[in-house]
């Protein structure tokens, strides 16, 4: 598994459990975010909000990973928080 993939299943745990189904619908099943509402019952709004969530998490963690894959150990702070690195 590369860095990247690492990342990615990194930020997958990190997700909420709603991120993730959105996420699921929305990518493996090609659902739009309306469809996504209308079988969940979750306002559409809210499975935008928790698609535009998950996306950027793992777009910050694949960021860190290529950071970090260019040898760098602990990437100074102001270089992580431009990228923001996400809790978990």
């Amino acid at each position: 598994m590369t860095k990247s993939e690492q990342a990615v299943e990194r930020a997958l745990q990190c997700l909420t459990a709603d991120q993730r189904d959105a996420l699921f619908l929305h990518l493996g099943k090609g659902m739009t975010c309306l469809e996504i509402a209308q079988q969940t019952g979750v306002p559409r709004e809210a499975v935008l909000n928790d698609l535009v969530r998950a996306y950027a998490r793992i777009r910050a963690c694949n960021r860190v990973a290529h950071i970090k894959s260019r040898g760098v150990r602990d990437p100074p702070t102001s270089e992580v928080h431009s990228v923001g690195i996400p809790e978990c």
